[in-house]
């Protein structure tokens, strides 16, 4: 699963999401020109390079479709989850539990800031039938996302490393934090 089309790459699925700076449908043309194999969006897309072998899925939402196909993908593996979050550590906690597992097990873990709503279910992509245990970072911006991401992975332990003014400036005050 691609968004940023200067990643994608032969196969991938290209999801044209708007974020602040950008509107990935402005790069649609640049995605099938990387071989995406396939790309959401929710505008018609006329596309002046070869056709042949693409598959344009359109949706009303594509920042829904990809909680959608995130979603998918954690309910095709039935494992246990341990959700990790918090205002600062959730990186190194993420990894110690992660390190900890790997001794005995399999372990899936989120890489590097795809810890967002974005970012997770294009993580959940690399999920295998191999994986023994899931320990996923889990951020936020604005209230309630903890909350949606949670619904998301279905952690079975959640790990709050510590509450403070991380993020103030988009909550306000700690309590909102929290």
């Amino acid at each position: 699963i691609a968004y940023d089309s200067r990643l994608s790459h032969q196969g991938d699925l290209f999801i044209a999401l708007r974020g602040r700076r950008t509107d990935g449908h402005k790069h649609l043309h640049e995605a099938f020109k990387r071989c995406s194999g396939a790309i959401i969006s929710d505008r018609n897309v006329s596309v002046p390079y070869d056709p042949k072998n693409k598959t344009v899925i359109l949706v009303k939402d594509t920042r829904h479709a990809l909680l959608q196909i995130g979603r998918y993908l954690r309910e095709k593996y039935d494992i246990p989850f341990i959700g990790v979050t918090g205002s600062s550590g959730k990186t190194t906690t993420k990894e110690m539990i992660a390190a900890i597992l790997s001794e005995n097990l399999y372990v899936f873990k989120n890489e590097g800031n795809l810890n967002t709503e974005i970012g997770i279910p294009v993580a959940l992509a690399n999920l295998t039938k191999k994986h023994d245990v899931g320990v996923v970072e889990l951020a936020m911006q604005a209230r309630g996302e903890i909350r949606d991401l949670a619904k998301l992975i279905r952690p079975r332990v959640a790990v709050v490393t510590n509450v403070g003014p991380a993020h103030i400036e988009f909550l306000k005050t700690i309590e909102n934090v929290a």
